[in-house]
């Protein structure tokens, strides 16, 4: 694990000074397992030009890799990207060459080529699974580091994975998977630690198959009953513990429904919960200007399930949590009296949002809950918390996202504005939430937006304007839908909101009505 400080430093975050010994990215990477299984499952890439207008690249080199669960190379394709436009590959099309059987494992790594530096060394890439209950969808996670000093600088303390939920109902099985990087690592041992919603851990050390050079590990959470029984009646979670070396160890994780088939994608976040050093924590300077930290969660009415997981993955702080909640325009309704804190050791605790805001009087109103972490100006400097949009169908299977507060940051509030970017798959089974709220105590100005919207078929866009008021939310696609799905022509598309309120920020969530909820947080 990186420290969050050396974090901001290599990232460039706004305001930072450069560190002396920084070395630009040329090479980026996306590693995601790959699954398929002819008329059930199909995996998707897609992503946009982003660079063109984030760096004001001309173009950039990509090179998407398919490889089996041994690390065989069974398709290479290249591709020169000189527009924002939207790009999509399934695992599909690949079936129908013959390169892939109609039970496949493996999978897709993509690599992206600059001779510009593109700071981050993993894409924008949105990877989904799709299955007859829906979509379900996660950012690049997993990648294959650049060189030695990439993995050193990452590696600068190891901690286990954890942050992510286990379903232990029958008819699921909760998995976490990751495709490996240039070293052998069969046999490598494993310990995971389940935990249910009483605290109660249970601890079985496991041992992986074999595990060649570039090959992918899909791992069934559960060996036995044991485990199930276990986590109980409701949601759990586990820690892996493990010492894998040489492939940033960021693992895609979900829950798969066995019949009618549906697959959950989330990731796994770091467990710092035994870290004690300086870095492990962020301090506030100006405590009474600025909150700790604060995560903003859209609670859409047409949910009847929206949770924030507090996961037990946070060293002791003494840190509060407060639930204040609004309307879509900013207006403050009211504060969650019920106490909170963010780590009570092995505690896992799910708040319903959107059954707080009910029994205040709030049912079928759209709010915006502004989560506010009070550490009396010391909180943890990894902070990211479960978010899950749910509604019971034929199967229950919420949204599991992995997204962060912000931290208070005094060097931010110079930053002019933002740029935001997701994918927009159907927009007739889609919502996409932007909100302007964040770390500063008193009221800021509105977040005014501009909105394009750009198609696979060419690099045409669409645009319109928007304003997200202070501690407001807003749904984006709104009444035009229609014109939309006109626009892209059954294909996946991306959208872009360049904005001059640095605080914007959304989610975007895919629902067919069966029970299988997809979402993640935008780029």
């Amino acid at each position: 694990m990186k420290s969050y400080y050396r974090h901001l430093q290599s990232t460039l975050t706004f305001g930072e000074d450069m560190p002396a010994d920084y070395r630009p990215t040329m090479r980026s990477s996306a590693a995601f397992p790959l699954r398929f299984e002819a008329d059930t499952i199909d995996t998707e890439v897609t992503f946009m030009g982003y660079w063109l207008l984030k760096r004001q690249m001309k173009e950039v080199g990509i090179v998407l890799t398919v490889r089996d669960d041994q690390g065989r190379k069974l398709h290479v394709q290249h591709l020169v990207v000189s527009s924002p436009k939207a790009y999509v590959w399934r695992a599909s099309a690949l079936a129908g060459t013959g390169k892939i059987g109609r039970v496949f494992l493996g999978s897709v790594e993509v690599e992206v080529f600059s001779t510009r530096d593109m700071v981050y060394p993993y894409p924008a890439i949105t990877f989904s699974f799709i299955s007859p209950m829906g979509r379900a969808f996660v950012h690049t996670c997993g990648r294959i580091y650049n060189d030695l000093e990439d993995l050193r600088e990452n590696d600068e303390v190891t901690v286990p994975e954890a942050g992510f939920d286990l379903i232990p109902d029958d008819g699921y099985e909760p998995f976490f998977s990751f495709v490996n990087g240039p070293l052998d690592q069969s046999g490598s041992e494993i310990e995971l630690e389940f935990v249910n919603q009483a605290g109660q851990s249970l601890v079985i050390p496991r041992r992986l198959g074999s595990l060649p050079p570039y090959g992918t590990a899909w791992i069934r959470a559960f060996s036995s009953d044991q485990e199930r029984e276990h986590l109980g009646s409701g949601f759990g979670t586990v820690k892996v513990r493990h010492d894998l070396k040489g492939f940033f160890p960021r693992l895609v994780a979900g829950n798969e429904h066995i019949g009618p088939k549906a697959l959950s994608l989330t990731h796994s976040y770091y467990d710092t919960s035994s870290e004690t050093g300086a870095v492990t924590y962020w301090s506030n300077s100006h405590p009474d200007a600025f909150h700790d930290a604060v995560m903003p969660v859209a609670v859409p009415a047409v949910f009847e399930r929206v949770e924030i997981v507090i996961y037990p993955i946070y060293p002791r702080s003494g840190v509060c949590l407060h639930f204040d909640f609004y309307r879509p325009d900013g207006t403050f309704l009211f504060r969650d009296q019920t106490p909170r804190s963010l780590a009570e050791g092995p505690r896992l605790q799910y708040v319903n949002c959107r059954a707080i805001a009910d029994a205040h009087g709030y049912a079928g109103a759209d709010l915006l809950c502004r989560v506010i972490v009070e550490g009396r100006g010391k909180c943890p400097a990894r902070l990211k918390f479960g978010i899950n949009y749910g509604n019971r169908g034929r199967i229950d299977m919420p949204s599991n996202i992995c997204s962060s507060a912000s931290m208070a940051n005094p060097k931010f509030m110079g930053k002019p504005g933002t740029f935001k970017w997701c994918s927009i798959f159907e927009p007739d089974n889609e919502l996409i939430y932007l909100t302007n709220t964040g770390f500063p105590k008193g009221s800021l100005e509105a977040a005014n937006a501009r909105v394009r919207l750009w198609r696979h078929a060419d690099d045409t866009s669409i645009e319109w304007d928007i304003t997200v008021p202070w501690n407001g939310v807003l749904e984006v696609l709104g009444d035009r839908k229609t014109e939309i799905s006109q626009f892209l022509g059954g294909e996946v598309g991306w959208m872009t909101f360049t904005s001059d309120n640095p605080f914007l920020n959304g989610f975007y969530i895919t629902d067919h009505g069966h029970g299988l909820v997809g979402a993640d947080h935008i780029y």
